[in-house]
């Protein structure tokens, strides 16, 4: 009853963002800790060493949203203060025209930290899964980078976002791999649009074929899955390898230079302990002197 008034969208969005988060802070830590690993040590890291190294760092990624959002919702209530100033009559629109380079300067700084956000995305899981630092460390390596490096950064996110919209394009909206599959299969004596392709692609058919071809669908829908986990950790590798790259050029910090995971360090033995001191003389010498 609470939630009549709210359209349902909202609320379908926030969920939607609440989950995307919590497979961002987790899963999307753990690809690239596997692939930070891989590039930068050509080292192999299991699924399940990476997700436990996620899932320990976990509130570094799930509080990101926060980091973002509340230097703009400071700077949008400074703009705020400053709008209930310049509504008062006369004297505030005096105010008003003072403050409105402030206002002005505020709100570009809203801007920006807005669209580094967006970009950061990209960058923060690989921050975190490269030097396991804190929300605002890996914020800041992102800002950083991506205000360091601007152009070049912008070129390369230009080509890497038309390549995926391509190939996304291709496999995803065209399926031209089912597409093919389709029309290679096919007899020769069968006919387009026939039963048999429509049950080799999974479609919704009657009768026998009907079965068989929920079978054929439930294979291609496993190959979508990964044809998305495959797009999903390409986008991943690039801001990873990327990354790599700014914090090379801008910091001057090795590719291996990649934090452990403490629980990856080997156990070291504790030393012996060292042996008694002989105070005295042996028992078997001769005593000391009178």
């Amino acid at each position: 009853t609470v939630t009549e008034n709210i359209p349902r969208y909202r609320l379908v969005l926030g969920g939607q963002l609440l989950w995307f988060f919590c497979l961002w802070s987790t899963f999307g830590v753990a690809i690239c800790r596997i692939l930070v690993l891989r590039i930068a040590r050509d080292e192999y890291c299991t699924l399940g060493s990476a997700f436990a190294f996620a899932w320990r760092v976990k509130l570094t990624g799930m509080l990101y949203p926060l980091a973002v959002l509340l230097p703009i919702l400071f700077l949008l209530l400074c703009n705020h203060f400053a709008g209930m100033l310049t509504w008062i009559p006369w004297v505030g629109w005096l105010i008003g025209i003072i403050l409105l380079p402030l206002t002005i300067i505020s709100s570009l700084l809203a801007v920006l930290i807005g669209i580094a956000g967006l970009v950061s995305l990209g960058f923060v899981p690989a921050a975190i899964a490269t030097e396991r630092k804190g929300t605002y460390d890996s914020l800041g390596k992102a800002f950083n980078y991506i205000f360091a490096r601007a152009i070049p950064l912008m070129l390369q996110l230009v080509v890497f976002f038309y390549f995926l919209g391509l190939v996304h394009e291709l496999l995803v909206e065209q399926q031209i791999v089912e597409e093919v599959l389709a029309d290679s299969m096919m007899p020769l004596w069968e006919g387009r649009d026939s039963d048999f392709q429509g049950m080799v692609t999974g479609q919704d058919l009657d009768g026998p074929q009907g079965y068989f071809a929920l079978a054929y669908g439930a294979v291609i829908g496993i190959y979508r899955l990964l044809l998305w986990g495959g797009l999903i950790s390409f986008t991943l590798g690039a801001f990873t390898s990327l990354f790599l790259i700014l914090r090379k050029d801008v910091d001057g910090v090795d590719y291996i230079d990649v934090a452990r995971d403490p629980s990856d360090a080997e156990d070291v033995p504790a030393p012996e302990a060292p042996p008694p001191a002989n105070d005295g003389a042996s028992e078997d010498g001769p005593g000391p002197a009178s």
